[in-house]
């Protein structure tokens, strides 16, 4: 049961930051274990692999480069996105922003007119 039905208040001071200390402490927690995810990662990728596209070993990060290389030429349409991106070709989002838009000030005689900004109605 998720939403807003089964949220409970916090009825002081106290009870705020004892939930506050305990949400800390998880955050540091999911961070270490990414963290050491993270790390774990990048050392199997320096480690050197089998293939079954080389007769020799390879590094695993070069295996993985080779293996989306060979899909992406084979018509794997999601690898060749991936080579494209991780190679620093992606292109970029063209967002037409034409924020040019007048606004019109009925009363130039207070200070929320002065400074530039809209009466609320």
């Amino acid at each position: 049961m998720s939403g807003k039905s089964n949220l409970k208040p916090i009825r002081s001071v106290g009870e705020a930051r004892e939930k506050g200390k305990k949400g800390g402490i998880a955050s540091g927690l999911v961070r270490a274990k990414r963290a050491t995810l993270r790390q774990t990662l990048l050392t199997l990728l320096e480690t050197n692999v089998t293939t079954p596209f080389s007769k020799d070993k390879m590094p695993a990060d070069q295996a993985l480069a080779f293996g989306q290389i060979i899909k992406a030429v084979n018509g794997d349409t999601s690898a060749a996105v991936f080579v494209r991106d991780t190679i620093g070709e992606k292109p970029k989002d063209v967002v037409d922003a034409n924020l040019s838009i007048p606004v019109i000030i009925d009363d130039l005689s207070t200070p929320e007119a002065k400074r530039g900004k809209r009466k609320a109605k």
